[in-house]
């Protein structure tokens, strides 16, 4: 026996959920050189002696590469936790176990020498990449400066520094003309910086999600730049800004710019609900305490409802050809307002699904001076 070659770790690459309550392990050893392998489990934490929950499975060679073999078993179980070890009988007929201490004559008694099942098999947490994003080269832009589908004078083009109003000519028709140029490149799926209508340069101060700003030609051309992306296999994610709104918002509406009655304007307000007032209109909670940018109460039923509902903006978008959204700041979205939009998505379509991008190990917002503070 070559216990050299024999290896398993207990990670999500050697056992994972592949069904609601069921799981499969996997084990390598030297090619050809095991008559059998068993895969051993018990219950964590229930005690022997008050429920024997030991099992034996036969595992079976799934693949071989030349030099290993691989073995799999599955498991079908409720328990959030299980440990485990591998039983291993040579050609030759000698026979071993395999667990977290090593090799060992028998069954280690003691279930810390085990390998201890990781918590991620827990069925709430598997998540499946679909098919058009997995192993995919995914490609940022900012639209406001990407391409214009016309002419924009350099003083323009190139103004350093970005002031927070600035209409820097970019557009969504400049980024349907150069499709083929990023086809080129290798990319498959287009990340877009928020396109809804609001009024600043970077758009993460939401005015109104029901509409694609005309600074980038407005909703007729983003249904023109996903049906054209279409024809080169890409596909778009929007940016799902759903931490906070705008204060010049159709929401919030703090300097009376929009007809209806935003939060800031009247406690009466359909969206006043979303809002964490402090003492209103005056105080309120914003995201990061940048006041541009009023915080939202994410697990308020009325905003879930809004984003997530049948006739909600996700399915909007979503109708209109995105094919996900990329969350913004999603560490500070609480499970209960993602659980409602991953399962809004999936209901839609199974091959639709909500995303998380991480730069530099962890979500980052724009600084004070980039919010146009």
């Amino acid at each position: 026996m070559d216990r050299a070659s024999i290896r398993h770790e207990a990670t999500q690459r050697w056992c994972f959920s592949i069904a609601p309550g069921r799981f499969v392990f996997r084990l390598q050893t030297k090619k050809d050189d095991m008559r059998s392998v068993t895969l051993h489990s018990r219950d964590k934490y229930l005690p022997l002696k008050l429920k024997d929950t030991r099992k034996a499975t036969p595992m079976v060679k799934v693949a071989c590469d030349g030099l290993h073999d691989y073995y799999e078993a599955e498991l079908s179980f409720q328990v959030v936790c299980l440990r485990y070890c591998f039983e291993l009988e040579a050609m030759q007929g000698n026979r071993v176990f395999f667990s977290n201490s090593g090799f060992t004559s028998s069954i280690p008694e003691d279930n810390e020498r085990l390998f201890d099942c990781p918590q991620t098999l827990r069925e709430e947490e598997r998540f499946s990449v679909p098919a058009w994003a997995a192993n995919k080269v995914v490609y940022q832009i900012f639209p406001s400066r990407f391409a214009s589908h016309k002419p924009v004078s350099d003083r323009i083009w190139y103004k350093s520094p970005i002031g927070p109003k600035d209409n820097l000519g970019g557009s969504l028709q400049g980024i349907t003309q150069r499709l083929g140029h990023i086809r080129d490149l290798g990319v498959d799926v287009l990340y877009l910086t928020p396109i809804f209508y609001s009024h600043s340069t970077h758009k993460y101060d939401t005015a109104d999600y029901t509409k694609i700003d005309p600074m980038f030609g407005g909703e007729e051309a983003f249904r023109s730049l996903v049906n054209a992306a279409k024809k080169y296999k890409i596909s778009i994610i929007l940016d799902g800004v759903f931490s906070h709104t705008g204060d010049d918002s159709i929401y919030f509406n703090k300097y009376g710019r929009y007809d209806s009655i935003g939060a800031f304007n009247s406690q009466s307000s359909p969206y006043y609900k979303w809002y964490k007032f402090i003492n209103h209109p005056e105080d309120y909670h914003s995201w990061w305490g940048i006041s541009i940018l009023p915080e939202v109460i994410e697990e308020s039923p009325e905003f879930i409802e809004f984003i997530t509902g049948e006739n909600g903006i996700v399915k909007k978008w979503l109708d209109c050809g995105a094919s996900g959204f990329r969350l913004d700041v999603a560490d500070e979205l609480p499970d209960k307002f993602i659980d409602a939009l991953s399962s809004r998505m999936k209901a839609l379509n199974k091959n639709w699904n909500v995303g998380i991008l991480i730069h530099e190990g962890k979500e980052r917002g724009l600084q004070d001076d980039e919010r146009g503070r």
